[in-house]
Protein backbone atom coordinates (compact mmCIF):
# COMPACT_ATOMS: atom_id res chain seq x y z
CA UNK A 1 0.00 0.00 0.00
CA UNK A 2 1.34 3.78 -0.96
CA UNK A 3 0.39 6.57 2.04
CA UNK A 4 1.20 10.55 1.57
CA UNK A 5 2.39 11.09 5.39
CA UNK A 6 4.19 14.46 6.64
CA UNK A 7 5.49 14.43 10.06
CA UNK A 8 1.60 15.28 11.10
CA UNK A 9 -0.24 12.23 10.51
CA UNK A 10 0.33 11.02 13.40
CA UNK A 11 -2.58 10.94 15.57
CA UNK A 12 -3.58 9.58 19.19
CA UNK A 13 -5.28 6.04 19.22
CA UNK A 14 -8.50 6.16 19.44
CA UNK A 15 -9.52 3.88 22.01
CA UNK A 16 -7.32 5.87 24.40
CA UNK A 17 -9.75 8.57 24.81
CA UNK A 18 -9.35 8.20 29.01
CA UNK A 19 -9.37 11.89 30.02
CA UNK A 20 -7.06 10.52 33.86
CA UNK A 21 -5.26 8.35 31.13
CA UNK A 22 -1.57 9.55 30.61
CA UNK A 23 -0.44 6.97 28.16
CA UNK A 24 -0.60 8.44 24.86
CA UNK A 25 -0.15 5.83 21.08
CA UNK A 26 1.60 6.70 18.48
CA UNK A 27 2.13 5.09 14.91
CA UNK A 28 5.59 5.94 13.90
CA UNK A 29 7.10 5.08 9.78
CA UNK A 30 10.32 4.89 9.57
CA UNK A 31 11.33 5.90 6.20
CA UNK A 32 14.94 6.50 5.07
CA UNK A 33 16.61 9.77 3.25
CA UNK A 34 13.05 11.97 4.69
CA UNK A 35 13.05 15.10 6.74
CA UNK A 36 10.20 15.90 8.72
CA UNK A 37 8.29 18.54 7.69
CA UNK A 38 8.30 16.81 4.34
CA UNK A 39 4.95 15.77 2.23
CA UNK A 40 6.25 12.02 0.88
CA UNK A 41 4.59 9.04 -1.16
CA UNK A 42 5.82 6.09 1.17
CA UNK A 43 4.89 2.26 0.45
CA UNK A 44 4.72 0.21 3.69
CA UNK A 45 6.75 -2.90 3.39
CA UNK A 46 7.24 -3.91 7.31
CA UNK A 47 5.25 -3.53 10.19
CA UNK A 48 5.71 -4.28 13.67
CA UNK A 49 4.13 -4.09 17.16
CA UNK A 50 4.91 -0.23 17.55
CA UNK A 51 5.73 1.19 13.81
CA UNK A 52 6.16 0.24 9.97
CA UNK A 53 9.33 0.44 8.02
CA UNK A 54 8.85 2.16 4.12
CA UNK A 55 10.29 3.06 1.23
CA UNK A 56 10.03 6.23 -0.02
CA UNK A 57 8.69 6.32 -3.59
CA UNK A 58 8.34 10.24 -3.92
CA UNK A 59 8.91 13.92 -2.33
CA UNK A 60 5.57 15.68 -2.73
CA UNK A 61 6.89 19.04 -0.65
CA UNK A 62 10.54 19.07 -0.01
CA UNK A 63 11.53 20.60 3.22
CA UNK A 64 13.70 24.05 3.09
CA UNK A 65 16.39 22.55 4.56
CA UNK A 66 16.82 19.49 1.69
CA UNK A 67 20.13 19.55 -0.88
CA UNK A 68 18.94 18.40 -4.07
CA UNK A 69 22.86 17.29 -5.16
CA UNK A 70 24.67 16.00 -2.16
CA UNK A 71 28.05 15.90 -2.35
CA UNK A 72 29.22 12.49 -1.70
CA UNK A 73 28.69 9.91 -4.86
CA UNK A 74 28.06 7.31 -2.55
CA UNK A 75 24.95 9.06 -0.95
CA UNK A 76 22.11 6.27 -0.15
CA UNK A 77 24.10 3.51 -1.28
CA UNK A 78 26.87 3.32 1.07
CA UNK A 79 25.11 5.12 4.79
CA UNK A 80 27.82 6.75 5.68
CA UNK A 81 26.97 10.03 4.93
CA UNK A 82 23.26 9.44 5.44
CA UNK A 83 22.74 12.93 6.20
CA UNK A 84 24.01 15.08 2.94
CA UNK A 85 20.53 15.52 2.05
CA UNK A 86 20.02 18.25 4.58
CA UNK A 87 21.79 21.68 4.66
CA UNK A 88 24.63 21.78 7.23
CA UNK A 89 23.31 24.03 9.65
CA UNK A 90 19.42 21.65 9.96
CA UNK A 91 21.80 18.37 9.90
CA UNK A 92 23.67 20.07 13.55
CA UNK A 93 20.34 20.88 14.96
CA UNK A 94 18.98 17.49 13.93
CA UNK A 95 21.93 15.73 15.18
CA UNK A 96 21.70 17.31 18.77
CA UNK A 97 18.20 16.83 18.89
CA UNK A 98 19.15 13.05 18.42
CA UNK A 99 22.02 13.40 20.80
CA UNK A 100 19.74 15.11 23.68
CA UNK A 101 16.52 12.78 23.00
CA UNK A 102 18.71 9.47 23.50
CA UNK A 103 20.01 10.79 26.43
CA UNK A 104 16.47 11.56 27.93
CA UNK A 105 15.48 8.06 27.14
CA UNK A 106 17.90 5.87 28.00
CA UNK A 107 19.99 7.91 30.79
CA UNK A 108 17.21 10.05 32.13
CA UNK A 109 19.36 13.32 31.68
CA UNK A 110 16.92 16.29 30.58
CA UNK A 111 18.43 19.34 28.48
CA UNK A 112 16.59 23.09 28.36
CA UNK A 113 17.57 24.95 25.68
CA UNK A 114 19.30 27.56 27.49
CA UNK A 115 22.20 24.02 27.98
CA UNK A 116 23.58 24.98 24.35
CA UNK A 117 26.90 27.00 25.25
CA UNK A 118 28.23 26.62 21.41
CA UNK A 119 28.49 29.08 18.60
CA UNK A 120 27.61 28.63 15.00
CA UNK A 121 30.77 27.34 14.26
CA UNK A 122 30.60 24.79 16.38
CA UNK A 123 33.28 26.54 19.18
CA UNK A 124 32.26 26.73 22.91
CA UNK A 125 31.72 30.26 24.59
CA UNK A 126 32.69 28.95 27.89
CA UNK A 127 35.87 27.04 28.93
CA UNK A 128 33.50 24.19 30.83
CA UNK A 129 32.63 21.10 28.15
CA UNK A 130 28.72 21.58 27.54
CA UNK A 131 28.96 17.45 27.15
CA UNK A 132 30.37 16.33 30.75
CA UNK A 133 28.11 13.69 31.35
CA UNK A 134 27.81 12.37 34.87
CA UNK A 135 29.96 9.08 35.84
CA UNK A 136 27.64 6.09 36.20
Amino acid sequence: NEYDVDDEDVDDDDDNDDEDSNKKRTWVVFIANVIPGELVTCRVFRNFKGHSEADLISIVEPSPYRVEEPKCSLFGTCGGCQYQHITLDHQREWKTKQVQDMMERIADIHYDDDDDDSNSDGSSSSSSSPSQLPSL
